[in-house]
C-alpha cells in the first residue's frame, strides 16, 4: 500500500526594499501557500495558492492513480481543514523589537506577560495534576533574503552569566525550545517566515525547578549554530499565546 502525504509551506513576500534597506510597502506583503502532495517518493502534484481554502479545493480535485489505486486523501484533508479552522489565539505577550541574528550576533528579548496570565500562574489556576491546563506557544516571525543555510536555535530564559549560559544550553529539557531551519528557494528580496514552538513543557519545567521564576516576562534567545559566517536573519516579532 502506498503512503500518501502532504508537505505544506507558508511564506510571505514583503514589499520592495528601498535604498536604505527599509521596507517601502509592507502593506502589500503577500502570503503564499505551496503544498506538495506525494505518494511514496513520487510527487503527485504541487499546488500553489493564496489561501488555505484554495489548497483544500485543489487537493479535492486531484485525479490520480498510483499502482491502480486512488489515493485516500481524507486524513490529509482533515488536517488541512483543521489548519484553516484553528481556534483563535489568546495572546499572552508580544515583543515587536527587531534584531539581527548572525554568527556573532545573538538575539535576546524579553516578552512581557499579560497580567491576567501572571495572576493565573501565581494562583495555580492553570495547573492540573498532569501539568499546565492549556498549551503555551511561541511564534517567531523572521525576515530573510537569499536562502539561509544556518540552523538557528531558540531558548527560553537563558541565564546572563556565561558559564551558567553554557550549562543551560546543554540542558535541552529545560531551556531548549527547538531550531529554525529554512527549507526554501532563494529569494532576491526580503521574505517573511513564521516558526511555531510549543513551549508548554519547558515553561512547566522552569516553574517547578526555579523558586525565583519571573512571572512578569519570558526571555527568548536565538543563537545561530551553523551556516555561512556572513549569513544573518532578522527577527521581527515574538508572540506568546495559547488556544482554548
Amino acid at each position: 500500500m502506498s503512503l500518501v502525504g502532504i508537505f505544506l509551506s507558508v511564506s510571505t513576500l514583503a514589499g520592495e526594499t528601498a535604498a536604505d534597506n527599509t521596507l517601502t510597502n509592507t502593506c502589500n506583503s503577500h502570503t503564499r501557500y505551496e503544498a506538495h502532495i506525494f505518494c511514496g517518493k513520487k510527487n503527485l502534484e504541487t499546488v500553489k495558492a493564496n489561501t488555505i481554502q484554495e489548497v483544500i479545493k485543489a487537493i479535492y480535485s486531484i485525479d490520480y492513480k498510483y499502482n491502480d489505486t486512488s489515493p485516500n486523501l481524507s486524513a490529509i484533508l482533515d488536517l488541512t481543514t483543521l489548519m484553516a479552522n484553528k481556534p483563535p489565539k489568546t495572546l499572552l505577550g508580544t515583543n515587536k523589537t527587531t534584531g539581527t541574528v548572525g554568527s556573532n550576533q545573538e538575539f535576546t528579548q524579553t516578552v512581557p506577560l499579560n497580567p491576567q496570565f501572571r495572576s493565573q500562574l501565581e494562583s495555580n489556576q492553570l495547573f492540573t495534576k498532569d501539568g499546565l491546563s492549556q498549551p503555551q506557544y511561541l511564534e517567531v516571525s523572521v525576515t530573510y533574503t537569499g536562502r539561509p543555510l544556518g540552523i538557528y536555535e531558540v531558548y527560553l530564559n537563558l541565564p546572563n552569566e556565561q558559564e551558567a549560559k553554557k550549562a543551560a544550553i546543554a540542558d535541552i529539557d529545560t531551556y531548549f525550545l527547538g531550531a529554525m531551519a529554512f527549507f526554501v528557494l532563494e529569494s532576491d528580496r526580503p521574505t517573511s517566515k513564521t516558526f511555531l514552538f510549543d513551549i508548554t513543557d519547558e515553561l512547566l519545567q522552569q516553574i517547578k525547578k526555579f523558586k525565583e521564576f519571573n512571572l512578569d516576562s519570558l526571555s527568548i534567545s536565538i543563537i545561530k549554530n551553523s551556516g555561512p559566517v556572513d549569513e544573518t536573519i532578522t527577527v521581527n516579532k515574538l508572540d506568546i499565546y495559547t488556544r482554548e
